[in-house]
């Protein structure tokens, strides 16, 4: 029996079935980042930056243009919320962190009997003590910027819209902005104040004084935030200002 030919090996009879190229190596899981500054721009990019970008065009405007029908105006600011939350919520969700750590957690009904409404007196406070310690700096601002709400259906839009606003901003310059940061700073101090001007950027469109009182506001309601820890109380207290400011 003569031996294989050099670079064979014998036959033993066996199909391995090795008849084509060897598997690749399987590739190791693509890291995925989250909790940096690039998180943190994409969020501001979603939630604050066509704020303030609409608010620069209003304050430009020589005069304000006609508002838009209601259901319009409530279609856009609904759609545009709506985006905001699937994006930071999806950002929060892929970085694994727990639901609780952005204020996330189960709705409890004191959020919206105790919490909630506490938090409208002291936004209404420090709107009053704002007014009371700084004077004007503007002269009234012209109407015209938004529809106003006729009828129940409208009315009823009104309450669908605000809610979702309300949601997107608490949950952007209060749930994310302030836990992201307050990790990122290592300061409480800077996330809430941070958060704030964040908050007040894109009320551009009310000119110094309404720069100046939503910077108050922010700050007031950041510092509550880190006591409370809940988006939910923020969002529906927002809500409720919102829609009285409307119907006033």
């Amino acid at each position: 029996m003569e031996p294989p030919a050099e670079g064979t090996r014998p036959d033993d009879g066996e199909d391995d079935g090795d008849d084509g190229p060897p598997d690749p190596p399987e590739a190791d899981p693509i890291p995925v980042p989250g909790g940096g500054w690039g998180e943190v721009a994409a969020v501001l990019t979603a939630g604050v930056l066509p704020g303030i970008a609409s608010s620069v065009t209003q304050v430009f405007e020589k005069e304000p243009a006609a508002p838009p029908p209601y259901w319009a105006d409530t279609l856009m600011l609904t759609t545009q919320s709506s985006c905001t939350i699937f994006i930071v919520v999806y950002l929060i969700h892929r970085g694994g962190e727990p639901w609780r750590r952005f204020g996330l957690g189960l709705p409890r009904l004191s959020d919206f009997l105790l919490a909630g409404p506490a938090l409208l007196v002291v936004w209404m406070f420090v709107w009053r003590v704002r007014w009371m310690l700084i004077p004007s700096f503007d002269p009234p601002a012209p109407n015209g910027f938004f529809s106003l709400p006729k009828g129940p259906a409208e009315h009823a839009m009104m309450a669908i819209k605000y809610a979702v606003a309300a949601f997107s901003e608490e949950l952007v310059t209060r749930a994310y902005l302030v836990t992201r940061l307050e990790g990122l700073l290592k300061s409480q101090a800077g996330a809430f104040v941070l958060a704030a001007l964040a908050f007040a950027s894109y009320h551009a469109y009310q000119r110094t004084d309404g720069l100046v009182t939503t910077l108050f506001l922010g700050v007031a309601w950041g510092v509550a935030y880190l006591g409370v820890r809940r988006v939910w109380p923020f969002a529906f207290a927002h809500a409720l200002y919102n829609i009285s400011i409307e119907l006033g």
